[in-house]
């Protein structure tokens, strides 16, 4: 097992984190890496009281029941499902965020919160040699003992044992104050009730200096109360649920599957109140050479562009970022406005701990 701090100090640091009890343990992420490549076994972390029971609720259910039936046969399919991107396109991206948004590259212990397949940890193990591990931390234990390890065995190989999976949620860590490097996370944290708990339990175990970034579903600010209401009460359509492995004939909302529409000041607020300094923001947009040029159409008067080509779907400015990614161009600035072409729509925001203060060593 992963070796525990000394008694005195680890009560000395524990100071009752987030969700934690002051008689709980913290382990050091190197113990943690170590004891996994020793044995390849997942340790299991306890959650927070709100979660007990938490295998039974839909997400974590029919995800364990559908990773069960489906690992042996098609990892390829299950990726799809997860992240609906391939491996390839993961690594383009995560290289592109790592070019234009990144101070420095990443390197030490990492920890992926909410890490779902590990693609996002095993791609970015391949692509930074001075990561030394990252602790893959994913709530359903089917993919954290089955799915991550097939996935870093795909990527990585031999240096599979990089990626480190545990059983556990993201705002209960058992994890030393000020002890990784780096936090990641792609499309996990808008799964969270409370994110100013989260981004205070990510807070308390990343150095000072140290990076969280963010690749997740932001709204602009524009959208109110009522449209963020609207789209939690949506219902899965069969097909999604049939994909997914949920029993066919359910009705699901997007609400009881743990959904939330998180906004901008959402985002940086909880950010903020936990403590971090905001780095470069941008917006990553998959846009199809169909729908591009279907944006330089709709430059057209109306009644060309309705004997044409429907446009509804576009507009001018999807074909100039088309067009900007087409000749290598980068955007300028920082905000949602920032848009960076990739093959799935997402956010990335980019946050850091100070550095500097009097609390920086251990």
């Amino acid at each position: 097992m992963p070796k525990l701090l000394p008694p005195d100090i680890s009560k000395a640091i524990t100071a009752n984190p987030n969700n934690l009890s002051d008689r709980q343990k913290l382990f050091l992420p190197e113990s943690i890496a170590s004891a996994y490549a020793q044995d390849e076994r997942p340790m299991t972390w306890p959650v927070e009281p709100e979660l007990n029971g938490f295998n039974e609720l839909p997400a974590v259910k029919y995800r364990n029941h559908f990773v069960r039936t489906h690992l042996s046969a098609d990892l390829d399919h299950l990726l799809s499902v997860y992240i609906n991107i391939n491996l390839v396109d993961l690594r383009n991206l995560l290289s592109l965020v790592a070019n234009e948004v990144l101070r420095n590259p990443l390197q030490g212990f990492g920890l992926e919160l909410g890490a779902g397949t590990g693609a996002v940890s095993a791609t970015l193990c391949s692509l930074y040699p001075g990561i030394h591990s990252i602790i893959a931390v994913e709530l359903c234990e089917e993919v954290a003992r089955g799915l991550i390890p097939a996935v870093s065995k795909k990527v990585l190989g031999d240096c599979s044992a990089k990626v480190v999976p545990v059983i556990g949620s993201f705002n209960c860590l058992p994890i030393v104050d000020r002890s990784v490097d780096f936090i990641v996370e792609m499309g996990s944290f808008h799964h969270s009730s409370d994110l100013a708990a989260t981004f205070t339990a990510a807070y308390r175990v990343l150095k000072p200096g140290g990076t969280l970034l963010c690749l997740d579903r932001c709204h602009p600010d524009t959208v109110n109360d009522e449209e963020v209401s609207r789209m939690l009460d949506v219902q899965y359509s069969p097909d999604f649920l049939r994909s997914h492995g949920y029993p066919e004939g359910i009705m699901l909302t997007r609400r009881e599957n743990g959904e939330h529409e998180y906004r901008l000041r959402e985002w940086l607020a909880a950010a903020d109140e936990a403590g971090f300094v905001q780095g470069r923001l941008i917006s990553l947009r998959h846009v199809p050479l169909k729908r591009a040029m279907r944006g330089l159409l709709s430059l057209l008067p109306e009644y060309l562009r309705r004997y044409l080509y429907r446009t509804e779907d576009a507009s001018p400015s999807l074909f100039f970022h088309w067009l900007r990614h087409l000749l290598r161009l980068s955007p300028k600035g920082s905000g949602l406005g920032t848009i960076y072409l990739a093959k799935k729509n997402l956010t990335v925001l980019t946050f850091y701990k100070p550095s500097g203060g009097p609390d920086d060593e251990i």
